[in-house]
């Protein structure tokens, strides 16, 4: 064997090396960037110098982690809509001839064998109630009562709460405005 060879050879096995090298450090950079994202999502780790079990495997294989999970199916509503909520409240009230306060519209739910849904019923009725705040009003000390409707006898008016609501509106920004002008 000549050394032109031997040297050919030599050289020849120093590229082969030194893309191997090139080809692992770029998989030990990958290896890291996977690492770094793992640890921030909060996955346990092997610790230094713990032997990782080792397994060849012919496919990428993606950690569970990074699979995305399946979004839960929306559960079929289990009660009454709030449409069908503001019909059968108004028809209630308008039976009664008089306000109606929470517990005694439930009961009238009841009566008819309606349910709200699972839960708490007060609180799904008055959820119900708060968003068709602008079908019903609540007479303090007295109960719900139709928002377009007048009840002489309690002395509601429709229009004067919302002019009253507008007029405390209109107090408070004032004095807001005056609380934050530069002195």
């Amino acid at each position: 064997m000549s050394a032109d060879s031997s040297l050919q050879k030599a050289a020849e096995r120093l590229g082969e090396i030194s893309t191997q090298i090139e080809v692992l450090q770029q998989e030990a950079r990958e290896i890291e960037t996977a690492l770094a994202v793992m640890r921030r999502f909060g996955a346990t780790l092997p610790s230094e110098g713990e032997a990782a079990e080792y397994m060849p495997q012919k496919e990428t294989v993606v950690p569970a982690l990074f699979v995305p999970k399946p979004r839960p199916q929306r559960q079929p509503q289990q009660g009454m809509s709030q449409t069908e909520f503001e019909i059968l409240a108004a028809r209630l009230i308008e039976d009664a001839a008089g306000p109606l306060t929470r517990t005694a519209i439930l009961a009238r739910f009841a009566a008819l064998g309606k349910s709200l849904g699972d839960g708490d019923a007060g609180k799904n009725a008055g959820t119900k109630l708060w968003r068709a705040r602008k079908k019903f009003v609540n007479i303090r000390g007295a109960g719900y009562w139709l928002r377009d409707r007048p009840c002489p006898a309690l002395g509601y008016m429709p229009g004067i709460s919302e002019l009253e609501e507008e007029a405390e509106a209109a107090r408070n920004a004032e004095e807001e405005r005056l609380l934050n002008r530069p002195l």
